[in-house]
């Protein structure tokens, strides 16, 4: 299991944890984790019935994230969790967020 934090905006720290082929995210508002990859459509259904506007939009990211084509090539080659870890990196970096050391 690989556990890495970023600083996003407004100095906002996220973490994803990365079991096997399971990524999971945390941050203060999901401090039990949300699976990012792969899909979970039952979750992803809960969170669109939201009355939040905000978990309506966590959904909405993970449903793009895992519709990406490029990024979804990238996730079924990976054979380790250090290579799964460079995806997240890599996605990260592309939002602008900083890794935390």
């Amino acid at each position: 299991m690989i556990r890495r934090s970023f600083i996003g905006p407004q100095r906002k720290i996220i973490s994803f944890e990365i079991n096997g082929k399971i990524i999971h995210y945390f941050d203060d508002m999901w401090k039990e984790g949300i699976q990012i990859m792969p899909l979970d459509k039952e979750v992803i259904k809960r969170l669109a019935n939201s009355r939040s506007r905000t978990i309506k939009q966590t959904a909405a990211l993970i449903v793009l994230t895992n519709s990406n084509r490029e990024t979804m090539k990238e996730y079924k080659k990976a054979k380790t969790e250090e290579d799964l870890l460079e995806i997240v990196r890599k996605d990260c970096k592309r939002q602008g967020l900083l890794e935390v050391k």
